[in-house]
């Protein structure tokens, strides 16, 4: 994301939380929790809406880890 998007993802955050996280996320958990948190009150709401709108895993695409996996086989010896 760059300078003006985020800064308008942080604006859009600290107005209406629910909104700014439905625009980012989508209809999904992070909406709800939003919504749970702005009804405890504003502060929680706004915090959470604004760590989502600087986070990189937009529109569903979250990071995965990379696996390695390593096999050590063992030849009988030879004759």
């Amino acid at each position: 994301m760059g300078g003006c998007d985020t800064f308008c993802a942080v604006v859009c955050a600290c107005l209406c939380p629910p909104l700014a996280v439905m625009i980012s996320r989508g209809c999904g958990c992070d909406l709800v929790i939003n919504v749970l948190l702005t009804l405890l009150g504003w502060f929680p709401g706004c915090i959470h809406a604004c760590c989502l709108a600087g986070d990189d895993r937009r529109d569903g695409h979250q990071l995965s880890p990379v696996v390695h996996t390593s096999v050590n086989v063992q030849m009988p010896p030879q004759h």
